[in-house]
């Protein structure tokens, strides 16, 4: 008798016949369990997406693996609610298909969700992935001390108007959580993630719960030219999407004026100069508080290299004052 599916790990992808191999071997390799499930949806790659994951599938058999195809290109958020749809488990994880994971993880995730019945999910925590070299910094270095807090008021604050990343690739949901919010919203943009941590942060603020977080590093998050990061234009749309919709009783001005400086200096960060010149010019529209605007110029202006090592002073010199700007 097959043993029933407590966790499904839903992976969407779209024109990455150069990543999916590596993600789907990595679920095997950290994930492998009779009680786990990989749920893959194709949203209508051009490229060789699908020859690739049905070798997959046949090479890695022990464990089990449900695939379709989008009639046509729908989009990340359409994408995932169908695979979310076509999953079994109790508990949900979702991976984009140019990520992979580096440690396992979910099934600890999952017991510290049944030890707590008040905590919905559990956030987990990644590594930056540029030019095949894995950055040394954690995905959430900027929001770590946040997470830890616990407190869906304080993250939701942070996520709409300061923070311009919290992954969900990694972490653990319960399938109730995601049937009570309404799961990803379906519009053509890229930020699904944003629009759910939102809405699962409104949905535990309304009824007094929880979420939980595990800051081990166990998956890559990879930047490269059809990532998000490297697309400015639609990502600034996508924010003022989201905000409209999603965040309507907050000040409209005020919001693209955090959410543009702050991007504009990790576009920076990241070594994206174009990024971080477009959302500087974003910023001027939106601002009238000369000193940010300042700020952000000379940082556009330093060398990327100066930059993260500042970065990198910053972060030490935070751990041994336990001073945030959060």
């Amino acid at each position: 008798m097959a043993e029933e599916i407590n966790l499904s790990i839903c992976i969407a992808c779209y024109n990455h016949e150069l990543y999916i191999k590596q993600c789907l071997d990595s679920v095997v390799q950290y994930e492998n369990n009779r009680q786990v499930e990989i749920v893959i949806i194709n949203d209508c790659s051009t490229d060789d997406s699908h020859n690739q994951i049905t070798q997959r599938i046949e090479i890695n058999q022990s464990i089990k693996v449900i695939y379709h195809s989008n009639i046509e290109n729908r989009w990340p958020g359409y994408t995932y609610n169908q695979a979310y749809k076509y999953s079994s488990g109790q508990y949900i994880s979702f991976m984009d298909s140019d990520d992979y994971f580096t440690g396992s993880s979910l099934q600890h995730k999952i017991q510290l969700l049944e030890q707590d019945d008040q905590s919905m999910m559990v956030y987990g925590n990644g590594s930056f992935l540029m030019d095949r070299k894995i950055l040394k910094s954690s995905l959430h270095t900027s929001i770590e001390k946040l997470l830890f807090k616990h407190n869906p008021w304080l993250l939701y604050q942070a996520i709409t108007e300061k923070i311009p990343l919290l992954s969900l690739s990694a972490s653990v949901i319960r399938r109730e959580l995601l049937d009570k919010i309404g799961w990803f919203d379906e519009s053509r943009f890229s930020l699904n993630d944003r629009v759910l941590n939102i809405k699962m942060m409104q949905y535990l603020m309304k009824y007094k719960l929880w979420f939980l977080y595990n800051e081990t590093k166990v998956f890559a998050y990879r930047i490269h030219n059809n990532n998000i990061s490297k697309n400015p234009q639609n990502q600034y749309e996508c924010f003022d999407y989201i905000i409209h919709t999603y965040c309507p009783s907050q000040n409209y001005l005020s919001l693209m004026r955090e959410i543009t400086f702050v991007t504009a200096i990790r576009y920076k960060v990241l070594g994206n100069t174009q990024g971080a010149y477009k959302y500087y010019r974003y910023l001027l529209t939106y601002t009238w508080w000369y000193i940010q605007k300042v700020i952000c110029y000379v940082i556009l202006h330093i060398p990327s290299s100066i930059i993260e090592k500042l970065y990198l002073s910053f972060r030490k010199l935070k751990h041994h004052v336990k001073w945030t700007i959060f």
